[in-house]
């Protein structure tokens, strides 16, 4: 009787054992934080060190076209509210003549519903416009997409903006090109206030970029818009999902320039994020250019626009040709109160020097210079032949104008 009662009371504890395992597993089955799978997003701030860059592009005029093959996905930062783009798709983004297009673009808007969208692409002959059809949401928050077959080519235009309406007549824009020139930043701090494509690296070297007006678009892989401080204060920013966006506080845009002289080794610019010097180059914004680069970055006289000339036959200011001295007068002066005289500049520059008839040569011995003839200041560098003198010839007589020739 007691043991039959006692197995009954440990089956019963058995029971209520195993029914609280199984609740428990059931509980964490159903109510644990599932994982989230990951969507592809467009990278917009990072403090990773170094960042690499490519060639800027800067200037005025177009370029060619900086397209790329496959399906590209923009995200769209702008000041405009009503409407309001926030995404496009190109697909593809770099088109063959007689393939099928497709662009999809996100708009939104929280005043009136959208009436229209449209996609105003120009190319190389001319522009077009393709309706785009509500495809997924509603007229106040949704997808809009349109397909076409490309008649064109866009080797050297190739912009395409999106327009929307709504019902109460106001119109947005959003802009994508891939051959506008490059924004051309050089100082610390950036202002744009035009349409620009950045393919390489770009922005402000340090300081604000503010972005008053256009649209800075932001192309592909391995293109860079760095600074320490964004600011959309107008306009837009059209950012390639494969592009990169840099703000962080401090970030500097690096040169190379070997021997300081403000004429850089190449194009290209590096932008180091957590730096507020170059741990390697030079700061963009102390650059003479940032486009015309140096003939020789190991020697700080031979760069573009530089004075000096010598008879060595040097291109030292890298034209392409040897910088010869061509023949300038200079003046005599006296020394000391006494008849003497000197032209320091011809020997000074490394020009050579003529003793004109009617003075006599003093200063190094009456015999150091000959009358008419014509001596090379590189080979009395070191001092005149009697070497009782430097580099400088000494005259006796009247006042009088000598030929560096």
């Amino acid at each position: 009787m007691d043991r039959s009662k006692s197995s009954r009371w440990y089956l019963l504890y058995v029971f209520i054992l195993f029914s609280a395992l199984i609740g428990v597993f059931f509980f964490y089955r159903n109510y644990q934080t599932p994982k989230e799978t990951k969507k592809p997003s467009p990278p917009r701030l990072a403090s990773a060190k170094p960042v690499s860059g490519g060639i800027s592009l800067s200037g005025t005029k177009k370029r060619k076209s900086v397209a790329v093959p496959g399906k590209q996905t923009y995200s769209i930062i702008s000041s405009h509210k009503s409407p309001e783009f926030t995404k496009a798709v190109i697909d593809p983004e770099d088109v063959k003549l007689g393939e099928k297009q497709t662009m999809t673009v996100s708009v939104k808007d929280e005043k009136a519903t959208i009436v229209s969208v449209i996609a105003e692409i120009e190319t190389d002959k001319g522009k077009i416009n393709h309706p785009l059809f509500l495809k997924n949401g509603d007229a106040s928050d949704g997808v809009w997409e349109g397909s076409w077959i490309v008649k064109d080519t866009h080797d050297t235009t190739y912009v395409t903006i999106f327009r929307a309406k709504n019902k109460i007549g106001e119109t947005g824009e959003a802009r994508i090109s891939w051959t506008d020139p490059g924004c051309g930043c050089t100082g610390t701090n950036c202002t744009i206030s035009g349409n620009c494509t950045v393919s390489g690296t770009d922005g402000a070297d340090g300081g604000t970029l503010t972005i008053n007006g256009g649209t800075v678009t932001i192309s592909s892989v391995g293109s860079y818009l760095v600074a320490s401080v964004l600011n959309v204060a107008g306009g837009a920013l059209s950012l390639s999902y494969t592009a990169t966006v840099y703000i962080y506080n401090p970030t500097v845009i690096c040169m190379t320039d070997g021997d300081s002289d403000g004429w850089p080794a190449s194009t290209t610019q590096v932008a180091y994020s957590g730096y507020s010097s170059c741990p390697a180059g030079r700061r963009r914004y102390l650059m003479s250019s940032i486009t015309t680069t140096d003939c020789n970055d190991g020697n700080a006289t031979q760069k573009p626009g530089s004075t000096y000339c010598d008879t060595s036959g040097t291109d030292w200011n890298c034209s392409g040709s040897a910088t010869a001295c061509a023949p300038q007068l200079y003046t005599c002066a006296s020394w000391a109160g006494f008849n003497w005289y000197r032209c320091t500049d011809c020997y000074s520059r490394g020009y050579y020097v003529t003793c004109t008839s009617g003075l006599v040569a003093a200063g190094c011995g009456a015999s150091a210079y000959t009358v008419g003839t014509i001596y090379d200041s590189g080979s009395y560098a070191g001092g005149c032949p009697s070497g009782s003198c430097y580099s400088e010839v000494w005259y006796r007589g009247s006042l009088q104008t000598q030929t560096c020739q």
